[in-house]
């Protein structure tokens, strides 16, 4: 398991504690097992992606900041700018 979780709704990362936490706070079954994003309640089954894949992809650190907007399709100045 990824330590950290990216939305897929909202493009910001957090950690996967708290999106477990927030599921079994604010969600239903489902959401307690998969979590929900802290920012925007988005489910984890399907907008909770591995921050590790998106590092893989698009070259962001592989510690990022907590509640930081990262694009899917970030332009490459956007690249450089959020890897450094």
């Amino acid at each position: 398991m990824s330590k950290y979780t990216w939305c897929l709704h909202c493009e910001t990362v957090h950690l996967t504690k708290s999106w477990e936490q927030h599921g079994k706070e604010k969600g239903d079954t489902i959401d307690a097992v998969h979590g929900l994003c802290p920012n925007c309640v988005a489910g984890g089954f399907l907008d909770g992606w591995r921050w590790s894949e998106l590092v893989k992809y698009n070259g962001y650190p592989k510690e990022p900041k907590i509640g930081h907007e990262y694009p899917l399709y970030p332009t490459d100045e956007q690249k450089k700018l959020l890897s450094s």
